[in-house]
């Protein structure tokens, strides 16, 4: 199953839903990853922030936009 989480204006809880989701997909025993698409990546800060308390999150957050990847190595689009 892919669950996307969309919308083009900030602020409305995008973030905090797919957390809060797919948290309770992975307590259920679903195997979970959550792709952080956000220009601002406020996924991967999360579960950097969760790490950093010692309570990692129980699922993978993966970047998926071209800032992110960019700053991990280099020229995405060399990738392709």
């Amino acid at each position: 199953m892919r669950v996307a989480l969309a919308n083009a204006k900030g602020g409305v809880a995008k973030t905090t839903s797919c957390i809060y989701l797919a948290a309770v997909l992975a307590r259920r025993g679903i195997e979970v990853a959550v792709y952080d698409a956000d220009p601002q990546s406020s996924a991967s800060l999360w579960a950097a922030a969760a790490e950093q308390a010692g309570d990692p999150l129980p699922f993978d957050v993966l970047p998926a936009n071209m800032a992110t990847l960019a700053h991990l190595g280099g020229d995405p689009a060399a990738r392709e």
